[in-house]
C-alpha cells in the first residue's frame, strides 16, 4: 500500500513511516541477492536456498512479468517479514527453525499458486481470499501433518497424474510388462489396496524412467518421486523440489529385514493430523500478512478481525508414545544388561581383530574372518561363523528370504549381527537408565559424554537455549551405563584411531563409522527386539521399542515395581539397594513434565482397582471435570485429567519409606486436597 496522496500536511509523517517498512519488508538476515531479482540466493546456516520466481501463472504469464509486479512483491514482501522484528519481536531463530519458517512460508504460497484461478492472482492478488477461505485452508493443515498432502493435494494429484496416463494401456501389455520384470509385481506394501490396484500406474512409472535403485535392498527401486513432482508442481516456488515418500510404490525383489513383525502401534493418537503446534506455526505465518499489508494492497482484507475469530479453532493436541507394559520394559532391561556382561568384550575384540587382518592382507573383512581369525571358542559355541549373512551384500544366497534370515540372527551366526544386536542393547539400557531424549543421546560424544569422575553424563540439553546453542547439563549415570560409554569409546579408538558420536554406525566392512541418525538409533531397537523376540500385543505384532517410550521408562519401574521382579532388576543392575536411594536417583534424572505424567499413568492405571475406601479420587474427578464415569474414558484422557490435578497440587503422588529387617521398602501413596 504506497502513501496516500491527498494526506493533509500534519499526517505526512506517515509517509515516511511507511517507506521505512517498505524498505524494512524488503530485506532478510538470510538473503544475498537485491530483493528486486527473479531469483533469490541466500544461506541460513550451511544450507543454501535458491527460490526462482520464473514461473507461470494459471493465465499464462509470468510470475516476473511487469503486468504481475505487485503480486511478485506482495509473495517476496510475505517472504522477507518472516524474520523482521515487527513479527518475532525480539526472538533469534535458530537454523532449523528459520529455514523451516522460509520452507512453509514457500509452501503457502505455492497453495495459493495452485489455487490461483479459483482467486484470480493475476489480476487480484489474495484480496479475494475470504475468511472462510482461511478456515478451509486451516482444516486442511489441521488435517494432515504432511504439507504435501495438505497444502499440494499430492495423492490426489499424483493418483490423477498416474490414471490419466496409463488409462490406455491394455491389459495384456500390462501383463507383459510384469512377466519381462517381476519386481512390477512386487510393491513393499503388497497387502495394501492401493498398492495391488496400481501395476498399471508402476508399469507406467517404470518404463518411462521413474524408479531409482535402492542401494540397502537387492535389486529394490523406490519412486522418484522428485521427477514427479517436477512435473506435477513445475509452477511453484517449493513444490517442484519437494520429495513424498510413497512406500505403496516402492519395490522389492524379497523381504524388507528391517524387522520381522509388523510393529505395534507406538503412538497413542493419529499421526497423521497435524499437531496442535505445527498448526499454529502455520497459522501465524498466514496471518503474517498483516503486516505485509503496510506496503502491499494484494493482501486479503479485514486479517484483524479473521484473525481474532479464527483464533478459536480447535486443533487436535499433540499425542504422546504408548507407554511400554512393564513386563516388556523389565524384560528388555534384563536381556539388554546380561547381554552386555557376557559378550561385550569379545564381540568388541573379535571385530577389530577381523578388521586389522583384512587391512593388512588387502581382501575383505568377510574373507579375513571366514579364512583368517581364529573365532574364540565362547563366540564360536555360540554359532558364529561369518561376518554377514545380510543378503544384499551377496555372500549369503541361503539366508535370502525373510524367514532364513531372521533364523540366522538367532542362530548367531553372524558377528556383525551380534555387534548390532550388542550395539541395541546398550541403547536399550543407556537410554532406560539415562531418560534423556533421543536428539540428546545422538549427539553425546564417545569420548566426551562422562565427567571427569565419570559418574555424571554430560549431555546438551535439547529444546533450551536460544539459536541453536544448547545447555550443557550432568546428571547422575549407573555404573553399568559408564562402563558402557568407556568400551565404546576404547572400541572406536582401536578400530579407527579417533573416537566420534557415542551411537555412530559402524560401516558394514568395518572401515569406519557414519553419523548417528534417529532411524540408525531405531533399527538397533529393532534388531535387539527381533533377536530376543520380544513380547507381541497381538500375533504378528511385536513390541519395537523407541526412545520416546524408555524416556518415560525408568521412572515407572519405580512405580511399577511391582511387576514380576521389577525392583530386583533395577536394584542388582544400579547397585542401589536402599528404595529411598533409588528414587533421590530417578527425581534428578527425570524432569518435572515426563515425571508428572509418569504419575498420572500409574494412578489412571490403578483406579480400576480402588477399593470402596479410596474413591475420593473418583470424586475429585466428578467434581473437577464433571464425571465420575471413568470405566469409559479413554486411559489417555483419564491422565490429562489426573496431570492437571498434579499441576495445581490438588493431588500428590509419592512414595512412603518404611524401614524393615530386609532394608528400605516403600508404598506408592496418593494424597487428595479437598
Amino acid at each position: 500500500m504506497g502513501a496516500a496522496p491527498n494526506r493533509p500536511p500534519a499526517l505526512r509523517f506517515l509517509d515516511e513511516i511507511e517507506l521505512d517498512r517498505k524498505i524494512a519488508y524488503s530485506t532478510a538476515s538470510w538473503l544475498e541477492s537485491n530483493f528486486h531479482e527473479n531469483i533469490w540466493i541466500g544461506h541460513v546456516g550451511r544450507a543454501p536456498i535458491s527460490i526462482d520466481f520464473n514461473i507461470l501463472l494459471y493465465d499464462g504469464s509470468h510470475l516476473t512479468s511487469t503486468q504481475n509486479t505487485p503480486l511478485l512483491q506482495l509473495f517476496k514482501h510475505w517472504l522477507c517479514v518472516q524474520t523482521h522484528s515487527d513479527l518475532i519481536g525480539g526472538k533469534v531463530l535458530g537454523e532449523k527453525s528459520l529455514k523451516r519458517r522460509i520452507d512453509d512460508t514457500l509452501s503457502l504460497i505455492d497453495y495459493f499458486l495452485l489455487n490461483g484461478e479459483q482467486y484470480q492472482l493475476a489480476k487480484y492478488g489474495l484480496k479475494l481470499v475470504t475468511e472462510n477461505d482461511i478456515a478451509v485452508l486451516l482444516d486442511k493443515i489441521s488435517r494432515s501433518s504432511k504439507l504435501c498432502n495438505s497444502l499440494y493435494d499430492w495423492k490426489f494429484r499424483f493418483e490423477n497424474f498416474l490414471s490419466t496416463n496409463s488409462a490406455n494401456m491394455h491389459i495384456s501389455y500390462i501383463e507383459s510388462a510384469i512377466k519381462k520384470t517381476p519386481l512390477l509385481d512386487n510393491p513393499l506394501c503388497a497387502d495394501n489396496q492401493r498398492a495391488a490396484n496400481n501395476r498399471a500406474g508402476r508399469v507406467w512409472l517404470w518404463e518411462n524412467g521413474f524408479y531409482s535403485a535402492i542401494r540397502r535392498k537387492v535389486g529394490g527401486c523406490s519412486l522418484n518421486t522428485t521427477r514427479v513432482c517436477a512435473i506435477l508442481y513445475r509452477n511453484t516456488l517449493r513444490g517442484r523440489n519437494m520429495r513424498p515418500s510413497e512406500p505403496d510404490f516402492t519395490l522389492c525383489n524379497d523381504d524388507v529385514y528391517h524387522r520381522e513383525l509388523k510393529q505395534v502401534h507406538v503412538k497413542n493418537y493419529d499421526s497423521i493430523e497435524s499437531s496442535k503446534g505445527r498448526a499454529n506455526d502455520l497459522k501465524n505465518i498466514i496471518f503474517s500478512l498483516e503486516l505485509v499489508e503496510s506496503v502491499s494492497s494484494y493482501t486479503p482484507p479485514n486479517l484483524p478481525e479473521y484473525s481474532t475469530r479464527l483464533s478459536k479453532l480447535d486443533y487436535p493436541e499433540k499425542g504422546r508414545y504408548k507407554t511400554l507394559p512393564m513386563t516388556v520394559m523389565f524384560s528388555c532391561l534384563k536381556n539388554a544388561l546380561e547381554f552386555y556382561i557376557e559378550y561385550a568384550d569379545l564381540i568388541f575384540d573379535t571385530v577389530i581383530k577381523a578388521s586389522k587382518t583384512s587391512k593388512e592382507l588387502g581382501i575383505s573383512v568377510d574373507d579375513s574372518f571366514e579364512n583368517e581369525i581364529v573365532i574364540p571358542e565362547k563366540l564360536r559355541a555360540l554359532g558364529v561363523c561369518r561376518w554377514n549373512i545380510t543378503p544384499r551384500t551377496g555372500y549369503s544366497p541361503e539366508y535370502s528370504s525373510s524367514k532364513q534370515y531372521f533364523s540366522g540372527l538367532r542362530s548367531n551366526i553372524s558377528l556383525l549381527l551380534l555387534y548390532k544386536v550388542l550395539m541395541g542393547a546398550i541403547a536399550i539400557a543407556i537410554g532406560l537408565l539415562s531418560a534423556r531424549r533421543q536428539s540428546e543421546l545422538l549427539n553425546l560424544g564417545a569420548n566426551s559424554a562422562l565427567d571427569r569422575t565419570c559418574t555424571r553424563l554430560i549431555y546438551r540439553l535439547m529444546k533450551s537455549g536460544t539459536l541453536d546453542l544448547r545447555a550443557r547439563t550432568a546428571i547422575p549415570i549407573p555404573k553399568i551405563c559408564t562402563t558402557m560409554i568407556k568400551s565404546i569409546e576404547k572400541f572406536q579408538k582401536q578400530l579407527c584411531g579417533k573416537n566420534f558420536n557415542l551411537f555412530s554406525k559402524m560401516n558394514d566392512d568395518a572401515s569406519g563409522f557414519c553419523a548417528a541418525t534417529p532411524s540408525i538409533h531405531n533399527h538397533l531397537f529393532d534388531i535387539f527386539c527381533d533377536y530376543f523376540q520380544t513380547a507381541e500385543e497381538s500375533p504378528g505384532r511385536r513390541y519395537y521399542i523407541r526412545q520416546h517410550q524408555l524416556r518415560r521408562g525408568f521412572a515407572m519401574a519405580f512405580f511399577w515395581s511391582g511387576a514380576p521382579g521389577g525392583m530386583e532388576i533395577l536394584r542388582r543392575f544400579l547397585g542401589h539397594t536402599d528404595a529411598s536411594h533409588l528414587y533421590n536417583y530417578i527425581t534428578e534424572s527425570t524432569d518435572g513434565a515426563v515425571f508428572r505424567s509418569i504419575k498420572a499413568n500409574f494412578v489412571a492405571g490403578n483406579i480400576a482397582n480402588l477399593d470402596d475406601e479410596k474413591n475420593n479420587l473418583s470424586l475429585l474427578l466428578s467434581e473437577k471435570f464433571g464425571t465420575s464415569e471413568i470405566t469409559i474414558l479413554d486411559s489417555l484422557e483419564v491422565e490429562r485429567y489426573i496431570e492437571t490435578l498434579l499441576l495445581n497440587r490438588t493431588m500428590s503422588v509419592e512414595p512412603i519409606f518404611i524401614e524393615c529387617e530386609n532394608g528400605t521398602t516403600y508404598e506408592v501413596v496418593v494424597r487428595i486436597k479437598r
